[in-house]
């Protein structure tokens, strides 16, 4: 059987704050991989100097992925949250996803991984066509859509490290809990997403939690039971697999 192939994405990343800087330390100590989802209008020239200090350090510790453009709730009364879904035109979401697109990649250039993840983990056909006419080479949310004739890649994210409140607000979760659901999830073999946002940390007994979990990856990844790549290694893979084709 395949081994089960996983992503770590923390969500909802625009500042290098304390909590975020403690835990990327720790996710280099621990050779553990991680895609950042940033929400581009919300970035600023400190944050932007110091992830290329970051990359330049370790380039290839993690991804930084665009997180819709400027994390905007678009929803109506009664509605689920979305910055990109139904009640926006294609025009509106199609302008959105260029604008966030070309900042990240203006701030980042070539460490900017092309793939579009967005807010809320809402969309509709509008957002896919959107993202394909972008260029973008991956998206990642929820479970698969109907898309024919996209070119994008599908990376689910099926497993959160954090539930929700009603009004949005993420819970933390215990190690022993998360692994729970990660290994329920152990048997499948496609390419799924371990989401998270650090900010939800809030107590040391949370993140003592959240480190646990981490290291917990960190064993079965070595006894190689699991997988643990980012987006762009995905689409090196991609790449080599059609240059092998032609």
């Amino acid at each position: 059987m395949a081994t089960p192939v996983f992503f770590l994405r923390d969500d909802d990343v625009f500042a290098c704050d304390a909590l975020f800087t403690e835990l990327h330390r720790f996710f280099i100590k621990r050779d553990l991989s991680v895609v950042y989802g940033v929400i581009p209008a919300k970035m600023k020239k400190p944050f932007i100097t110091q992830m290329l200090a970051f990359k330049k350090k370790h380039p290839y510790a993690f991804d930084i992925a665009q997180h819709g453009f400027c994390h905007a709730d678009h929803h109506r009364r009664g509605k689920d949250k979305y910055e990109f879904g139904p009640g926006r035109s294609y025009r509106a979401q199609a302008a959105d996803i260029q604008k966030g697109w070309s900042l990240l990649e203006k701030a980042f250039g070539a460490h900017a991984v092309p793939a579009f993840l967005p807010p809320y983990d809402l969309f509709d056909q509008n957002t896919l066509k959107a993202v394909d006419a972008a260029g973008l080479k991956i998206m990642s949310c929820g479970a698969p859509a109907r898309r024919a004739g996209k070119k994008f890649v599908w990376l689910p994210v099926d497993f959160m490290m954090n539930d929700f409140k009603a009004d949005g607000t993420p819970v933390a979760l215990d190690a022993k809990t998360m692994l729970a659901r990660l290994t329920a999830r152990l048997p499948r073999a496609s390419v799924t997403g371990i989401g998270f946002h650090h900010y939800a940390i809030r107590t040391k007994k949370e993140m003592a939690e959240a480190k646990k979990f981490f290291n917990a990856l960190t064993v079965l990844r070595d006894r190689k039971e699991i997988k643990l790549v980012l987006l762009s290694d995905i689409l090196r893979m991609k790449a080599f697999s059609c240059s092998r084709a032609n």
